[in-house]
Parts: C-alpha cells; sequence; structure tokens
C-alpha cells in the first residue's frame, strides 16, 4: 500500500488549531469595526440634510474667499 502526497495533506482540519478554529483575527475584526463607524462618520458628515454640507455651498465659500483677496 503506498501513500500518495496529497492524502497526506487532505485532511486540513488535522492542521488547523481548535481553540481558534471559527475566530477571525483581531486586526480584520478591529478593520471591519473601523470602516463601519468610518461610514457612519461619512454618512453624518456629508450628507446634505444631516449636517447641511454640500458641495455647491462649499464651492460658494471658496469662490467668496477668493474674490475677497
Amino acid at each position: 500500500m503506498s501513500i500518495r502526497n496529497d492524502d497526506v495533506f487532505d485532511n486540513f482540519e488535522e492542521f488547523e488549531s481548535h481553540d481558534t478554529a471559527k475566530k477571525l483575527p483581531v486586526g480584520w475584526l478591529l478593520l471591519f469595526f473601523g470602516l463601519i463607524l468610518w461610514g457612519i462618520y461619512y454618512i453624518i458628515s456629508f450628507t446634505p440634510g444631516i449636517s447641511d454640507w454640500s458641495q455647491e455651498k462649499e464651492f460658494k465659500q471658496s469662490m467668496e474667499v477668493v474674490q475677497k483677496k
């Protein structure tokens, strides 16, 4: 009976640590929750109905500053 090399590596469960089998790495969780918080900040900051910010209003203010010079 000969053992092929690919048969040895077919059982992935033997190589996986059981205490971390279904846990995400901490860095991935920080990135995930950080992106959620950034998304909430972005929506609040740049939605005209919430923050009264608009691109047109920003443009007009910058043009007023340029005209004053």
